[in-house]
């Protein structure tokens, strides 16, 4: 195993004053981040570890893997509506590569806001990159699904290995009391999914409603490609101002395909379609 001990800041730079102190902590997270997004990183499976005097940064080292940061400022802007509507439940996969940094990042936004009591959930697992050699070993082939070739005969490094997770931990989440559930890799299907079986207490193997689910996860997954982005009149629609759809789901697994009031795009039997 070959390793590299980089001395990167002596503890008695922390007598500089703050400003010089709060340079020096950003230079480093950003030279960090570089670091865990540089493709060398991956195709040679490096892994960076940071040890010492932790607390000095606002992130982690794992924090500086990617998710979605915009996703904690919509959060931000959701929180009045979440303390204002108990049954209201946010199910994102915003997680991207590391859910769990993003909902420590996402605890912090909650907690200023003051709703500390909101749990939320993580979905992770998804990320097979490490295990990829065992799995091998137990016999999984991974063989390319248009040529039939194992992935063993690949000639280039595997530089990320994700599986699509499903809609079960989303549900599980929900029942353990989360009213937020950040996921990394999921069937986008499953976002929708989750939530239903967990609201109506469909079975697992309630094929027909399950279905009706995943039908309405995929219609709303491609956002206002359901609302005129895909349809061939989209110059007679006001994209500018499109709304984004909605679907309405009930226990039967009826299911009502909708766009706020008062905005651009349109929902009909055509712009669904086109997005099935």
């Amino acid at each position: 195993i070959r390793m590299v001990s980089i001395w990167i800041l002596s503890t008695e730079n922390l007598q500089r004053p703050p400003e010089e102190v709060a340079g020096l902590v950003q230079l480093i997270e950003n030279r960090l981040r570089d670091a865990a997004r540089d493709p060398k990183t991956h195709r040679k499976r490096m892994r960076i570890r940071a040890i010492g005097k932790l607390e000095i940064s606002a992130q982690t080292c794992d924090e500086l893997a990617d998710y979605a940061a915009d996703l904690l400022e919509v959060l931000a802007s959701l929180t009045p509506a979440l303390q204002a509507q108990s049954q209201l439940k946010i199910v994102t996969n915003g997680g991207g590569m590391n859910p769990l940094a993003c909902v420590q990042q996402a605890a912090k936004s909650l907690v200023a806001a003051g709703l500390s009591d909101i749990k939320i959930g993580a979905v992770w697992g998804d990320d097979l990159l490490g295990r990829i050699d065992s799995l091998r070993q137990a016999g999984c082939e991974f063989k390319n699904l248009d040529t039939g070739e194992p992935i063993s005969q690949l000639t280039e490094p595997i530089v990320s290995a994700n599986a699509y997770l499903g809609a079960q931990p989303i549900a599980a989440a929900l029942a353990e009391g989360a009213r937020i559930v950040i996921t990394g890799r999921v069937a986008d299907a499953s976002l929708t999914v989750g939530p239903a079986v967990h609201e109506f207490g469909w079975r697992w193997d309630d094929w027909a409603r399950l279905a009706a689910a995943s039908v309405a996860g995929h219609v709303i997954e491609c956002g206002a490609q359901a609302t005129g982005g895909f349809s061939p009149f989209w110059n007679q629609l006001d994209l500018g101002h499109v709304g984004y759809p909605i679907a309405e789901l009930e226990r039967d697994g009826s299911v009502t395909i909708t766009k706020p009031p008062g905005t651009g795009g349109v929902i009909n039997r055509h712009t669904v379609a086109e997005q099935l």
